[in-house]
């Protein structure tokens, strides 16, 4: 049975989420989050999420991401929203384009199932752009999500 009156509101644009998190805007998950809300929102603070995404994503291109089996390159949900992410901001951090790109291309990176490999290479394709079928062994058997 649905529950009444619970409403979803979460918009990581928001004045009220920013500040709530803003100890964590240099984490995957909460750089992730403002992908996804970035991607989908029109309406927050746009002009604030994009600055502070744009500190938090400086930082994570600091460190390493394959340091531990934690890092956000194995879960999927970050890989899209932090793909999210570098699109939204290429224009104030054309950096994280290339950054990205090379980690989802790096050797080390080795996807859990067919289902995170297809995703990482979805990511790699919408960042390179529509046309780019690299690394699919024939046109047929890629799928675009």
């Amino acid at each position: 049975m649905p529950v009444t009156g619970l409403t979803w509101d979460v918009n990581p644009a928001s004045a009220q989420w920013l500040d709530e998190n803003r100890h964590r805007l240099d984490h995957a998950p909460v750089l992730a989050a403002l992908g996804y809300g970035l991607g989908l929102s029109t309406a927050g603070n746009l002009a604030a999420a994009r600055a502070a995404l744009a500190g938090g994503l400086t930082r994570l291109m600091r460190r390493d991401p394959f340091q531990d089996r934690l890092t956000f390159v194995n879960d999927t949900r970050q890989v899209v929203g932090i793909g999210l992410a570098a699109q939204a901001m290429s224009a104030e951090l054309p950096a994280i384009r290339d950054w990205l790109l090379e980690i989802l291309s790096d050797e080390r990176l080795q996807p859990a199932d067919r289902f995170h490999d297809l995703l990482q290479r979805h990511v790699r394709s919408t960042l390179n752009g529509p046309s780019a079928f690299a690394g699919c062994p024939g046109r047929g058997e890629c799928v675009v999500i």
